[in-house]
């Protein structure tokens, strides 16, 4: 139901010029019902209670992490507070009108948040999605595409970061792990003297 988004084209840099496709995979594994939530180990492996592991009483869903989990409300908040400044800071550049200022700050408030705002009334910024921007109010394609690109990387960020501390809190011990090799003789200059 891509067509109820915004259509204008997500930024190249999170996905073309990262070091790293975590934000990627974030989206990629919740879009295909992948995300190992509490949920989804229980439904497929029976392994694990559905519940919020941080004590919220609601299933864990991917939609209840990025979205309604008290535990990352201050993420959140802040994430929030850095799109309204980010989108302020363009509008006010572009000398828009107090009217097209207000609609698109009243939309970047309610972003990661489930409102009026959203198709079906649901937040799916996680998913790398982000509200269709009004046609109605006047402004140049150039100013629109960019506040959509600085919500699009403001969401992804956000759910890589919620993504990315829950995996720590649920399993401290990923990623934790020394590993030791050899280094190949011909390859010994590159490792770094103690």
């Amino acid at each position: 139901m891509l067509h109820l988004y915004d259509s204008h084209a997500p930024p190249d840099h999170p996905y073309v010029r990262m070091p790293y496709a975590y934000l990627t995979l974030v989206q990629l594994y919740t879009r295909s019902r992948q995300l190992d939530t509490a949920s989804v180990c229980f439904t497929r492996l029976r392994n694990t209670s559905p519940w919020c592991r941080f004590g919220c009483e609601r299933l864990e869903t991917p939609h209840h992490l990025f979205v309604e989990c008290l535990c990352f409300a201050e993420t959140r908040n802040r994430s929030s507070q850095d799109v309204i400044d980010a989108t302020s800071m363009l509008l006010r550049e572009a000398k828009t009108a107090m009217t097209t200022t207000e609609l698109y700050l009243h939309t970047a408030r309610r972003l990661f948040v489930d409102d009026t705002v959203w198709p079906l009334h649901a937040s799916r910024y996680y998913l790398g999605t982000v509200p269709a921007i009004n046609a109605s109010y006047q402004i140049s394609h150039v100013l629109a595409t960019k506040v959509a690109q600085t919500w699009h990387i403001a969401s992804i960020r956000l759910a890589g970061q919620i993504w990315g501390t829950y995996r720590h809190v649920v399993n401290p011990s990923v990623g934790k792990a020394q590993r030791t090799f050899d280094l190949p003789t011909h390859l010994k200059h590159l490792h770094p003297r103690e």
